[in-house]
């Protein structure tokens, strides 16, 4: 057991509680650039013109993989194990 002396440790507990109420007030340290009822972030730059510039990028319209596939065989080692979770919005 660690003892700590009273000075100590009223300094952890006033460090713990105000990096709690830190924590705790989310819209004053992360505003979005896009207002307060965003909900889709820097998606709000995709526009119609953007996707077009990016359509005469294609070239060969071939498709390429950009994740790495997982499954209940993917190697886990140690105490980690594979789930799989659908959350649906509503």
């Amino acid at each position: 057991m660690i003892m700590l002396g009273p000075a100590l440790a009223v300094a952890a507990v006033t460090s713990f509680l105000a990096f709690g109420a830190q924590a705790q007030d989310s819209q004053t340290w992360c505003k979005s650039k896009y207002g307060p009822n965003d909900e889709i972030g820097a998606a709000n730059l995709l526009t119609p013109e953007v996707a077009l510039n990016a359509a005469k990028l294609v070239k060969t319209g071939k498709p390429y993989s950009l994740g790495a596939e997982t499954s209940s065989k993917t190697p886990a080692y140690g105490p980690r194990s594979w789930a799989l979770a659908i959350n649906q919005p509503g």
